[in-house]
């Protein structure tokens, strides 16, 4: 059965993830291994072996030649049949520009909230809502708000927010466990940041200096404004950040050994 096929059928589960390939070498390729696991355990599925998500993903990058950009893993559930097949695939990837790492971005704020947060699940409906919005020229992403106006993440992005040098991010049970987040947080604590687990209101934003967004795509990337509040790209506590995140990801290119055609 095609993908698309199962895409627009209700009884099909469409769990992935998306890994960034920089110089031929999947980034964080472990963490996402254990989101994806963790993801298609809630089916109580054959799960595939470390080994294998590996080994599948490295012959992609060989065969096609990839030195640079974005692959999508994707598995397809029939809830009725325990199967779990990967399919990969190099994706079109969209990086923001050096202007939008030095200036902001812009970004709004959307009520939706992700029906199941702790796993990556594909639902199109609402992906094609969100690009629409973002197509139009409003602006870079869109922000999630619940029922009860409390901010959770963005819809391919995780939150943070600066103030007084203490960073601020949505609780880890509301949103999707981003690999980047969780790598950033890692790396805050270690640079001497607080970093603050919490509910934070939509009408709250004024209160902070700095705010960034985070995900495979955008590292981490400054917010300059959302929904007409304008906020400091220049904080510097971001700017130290972003120049650690960066040598984190270099590191971590430079030890992946476990393609061994790589």
């Amino acid at each position: 059965m095609k993908q698309l096929e199962l895409l627009e059928m209700d009884k099909f589960v469409n769990v992935y993830e998306v890994v960034r390939v920089i110089n031929s070498k999947p980034l964080f390729l472990s963490a996402h291994y254990q989101r994806f696991i963790q993801s298609l355990s809630h089916f109580k599925l054959c799960l595939t072996t470390e080994d294998y998500f590996f080994n599948e993903i490295c012959n992609i990058i060989l065969i096609k030649e990839i030195s640079y950009g974005n692959i999508r893993i994707d598995t397809f559930i029939d809830p009725d049949t325990p199967n779990c097949e990967i399919h990969i695939k190099q994706i079109p990837h969209h990086y923001p520009s050096n202007e939008q790492y030095k200036n902001g971005v812009k970004v709004i704020s959307y009520p939706h909230e992700r029906p199941s947060p702790q796993r990556k699940i594909w639902h199109a409906d609402i992906r094609q809502k969100i690009d629409d919005i973002i197509k139009s020229g409003k602006c870079y992403e869109v922000l999630y708000y619940n029922k009860s106006n409390i901010l959770t993440e963005g819809s391919r992005s995780n939150l943070f927010f600066i103030k007084d040098e203490k960073i601020f991010t949505p609780k880890q049970e509301h949103v999707l466990p981003g690999i980047t987040k969780n790598n950033i947080i890692k790396l805050a604590k270690k640079m001497g940041f607080e970093i603050i687990e919490t509910e934070i209101p939509l009408i709250d934003i004024v209160s902070f200096d700095s705010a960034f967004i985070s995900g495979t795509s955008p590292n981490i990337l400054p917010i300059k404004e959302i929904d007409g509040y304008h906020l400091d790209v220049n904080n510097k506590c971001l700017r130290s950040l972003m120049k650690e995140f960066d040598g984190l990801i270099q590191l971590d290119i430079r030890n992946f050994k476990k393609c061994k055609s790589l």
